[in-house]
C-alpha cells in the first residue's frame, strides 16, 4: 500500500458458504458466495466516501481551532495527504477468514492436493465478483481518477485478467473500475474469535488445549485438578476448537482423530503445501497476504532458508 493511503478492510466468512458442512454432502455454495462479494465490495466502496466524510469534518475542526496556522500546518497537511489519496484511488481491502475451517467442513485436509484444486476456484470466483462490482460502480458511480488502460496493461496481475478472465478483463478496460486495489488477505485474528473459526489463511493452530480456572475449595461440588506452587487450587478443563465441536456433534464422534482436522494443525501440515497455498490466493489478490509458518524450535537455518527461496520462487 501506498504512503498516504488507508488500510481499508472487511472479511468474508467462507465457512458460511458451506452447506451441509462436515457430512458426505457438504459443497461450497459458489453463486451464493459471488453475490455477497459482489456486494462486500460495494459495501468497501461506501465505507470510503464515509471515511471522507470524516476527515472533512476533522479538517473542519483543525481550521476552526484558535492556534496560529503555522503550528496546524504539519497535521492539517497530513489529513489533506489522506484525503487525497483516498479519494483518487478509493483504494479497498476485501479479504476473507475461516479458509480452514471451511477446508475441513468440505471434508479436504488443508494442505491436501484437493484442498488446493478448491482454493483455486473459490479466490478465482471472489476475484469475478470484485471486480465485476467494481467495474459496475465505474459505470455507475465513475472509475477512479487515475485509471489508464496503457499503464494497467503493464501489470502482470491484469496480465493474467486478460488471459483467464478475458471478459471482465475487457469490460475493465473499456469502463475502468471504481477502486485502484481490491482485496487482500489480513490476519482477522479477533474477528475470527468472534466469529468462531480459524483465522483468516491460516490453518487451525491446536485442535484442543488445556486451561485452567482458579477456584474457592470451599465451595460446594468445586473440582480441584491442579495445586500451584502457593497452594492455590485449580480447575483444569479442555477447550475444543468451535467447529471441532461442530463435527463432533453431527457426526456424534469425540475422537479427534476421526476429524477433517487431525494432522492438518499449524504444527503438522508440510511446509511446501503450506507456500503453495499462498501463492494460489495470492494469484488473485492485488495486495499482499498475512500468513504464518509454525516451525520447530530446533529448525535449522538452512531449512528457515528454503523456505524463503521456495516462496520466492
Amino acid at each position: 500500500m501506498q504512503g498516504g493511503d488507508s488500510c481499508r478492510l472487511i472479511a468474508i466468512n467462507l465457512y458460511s458458504f458451506v452447506e451441509a458442512p462436515f457430512s458426505k454432502q457438504a459443497k461450497f455454495n459458489f453463486d451464493k458466495f459471488y453475490c455477497y462479494t459482489y456486494e462486500a465490495q460495494r459495501l468497501q466502496d461506501d465505507l470510503v466516501d464515509l471515511e471522507l466524510e470524516s476527515i472533512e469534518r476533522i479538517m473542519n475542526k483543525i481550521d476552526a481551532d484558535p492556534e496560529p496556522d503555522f503550528i496546524k500546518e504539519v497535521e492539517r497537511q497530513t489529513w489533506q495527504l489522506l484525503y487525497d489519496y483516498g479519494k483518487r484511488g478509493r483504494r479497498t481491502g476485501l479479504g476473507f477468514t475461516a479458509l480452514g475451517d471451511t477446508l475441513a467442513a468440505l471434508g479436504l485436509k488443508y494442505d491436501s492436493d484437493t484442498a488446493i484444486e478448491t482454493i483455486d476456484k473459490i479466490m478465482a470466483k471472489k476475484l469475478e465478483a470484485e471486480f465485476d462490482s467494481s467495474v459496475d460502480m465505474a459505470i455507475e458511480r465513475g472509475k477512479f481518477a487515475d485509471f489508464d488502460p496503457d499503464i494497467e496493461a503493464q501489470s502482470e496481475f491484469v496480465q493474467m485478467m486478460e488471459k483467464e478472465f478475458p471478459e471482465l478483463y475487457q469490460r475493465m478496460m473499456r469502463h475502468g473500475r471504481r477502486n485502484i486495489s481490491i482485496s487482500t488477505v489480513a490476519p482477522t485474528g479477533t474477528l475470527s474469535m468472534l466469529a468462531r473459526t480459524s483465522s483468516g489463511i491460516e490453518p487451525v493452530f491446536l485442535l484442543s488445549y488445556t486451561r485452567r480456572r482458579k477456584v474457592n475449595p470451599n465451595s460446594p461440588n468445586t473440582k480441584i485438578s491442579f495445586v500451584d506452587d502457593m497452594g492455590d487450587k485449580w480447575e483444569e478443563f479442555t477447550v475444543y476448537h468451535p467447529k471441532l465441536k461442530d463435527w463432533m456433534k453431527i457426526n456424534n464422534e469425540k475422537n479427534e482423530e476421526a476429524s477433517p482436522y487431525y494432522g492438518s494443525t499449524a504444527n503438522e501440515i508440510d511446509w511446501i503445501k503450506r507456500i503453495e497455498i499462498q501463492a494460489v490466493v495470492q494469484k488473485y489478490v492485488t495486495h499482499s497476504i498475512s500468513s504464518t509458518i509454525n516451525l520447530p524450535s530446533d529448525v535449522t537455518l538452512r531449512e528457515v532458508g528454503d523456505i524463503y527461496l521456495e516462496a520466492w520462487k
